[in-house]
């Protein structure tokens, strides 16, 4: 499904959240940054990608950005979620998020703690993700 901008994404393991829960499968996505707000769909395969865009996207023909993912578990049993490079949302850089599942997971909820290096900002994929399924 590539979009004719981002790169196609080599697969990788993304790993386990350590949880019962996955984020691999199509969400609707609602993030909020700052002043910026987005409403779109996020598509997370089991190969370590994800591919999202606007509301309406249809992911099985385009999308409007990607990035590599990771899944792990703290000490704590606290989950978290990585983002090691991404294109078309506005940050070439990583970031790093608490993550949670709730409500059997059909909603998870992905925390923004740092961005360890960006050279813009992100606008989707950053401060406060709420995914529903």
């Amino acid at each position: 499904m590539p979009n004719g901008t981002c790169p196609l994404l080599p697969a990788h393991d993304p790993g386990k959240s350590g949880l019962e829960c996955s984020l691999v499968g199509r969400w609707s996505l609602n993030s909020s940054h700052g002043s910026v707000q987005s409403i779109g769909v996020i598509e997370f395969d089991d190969a370590g990608g994800y591919y999202g865009g606007p509301q309406g996207t249809n992911l099985d023909k385009t999308y409007v950005y990607d990035d590599y993912y990771t899944v792990s578990a703290g000490s704590s049993g606290q989950a978290f979620f990585d983002l090691s490079y991404s294109c078309g949302d506005g940050c070439n850089g990583s970031s790093h998020f608490s993550l949670q599942f709730m409500s059997g997971c059909a909603v998870a909820r992905i925390q923004e703690i740092s961005t360890q290096s960006c050279t813009g900002n992100r606008i989707v994929v950053a401060g406060t993700i709420i995914l529903t399924r």
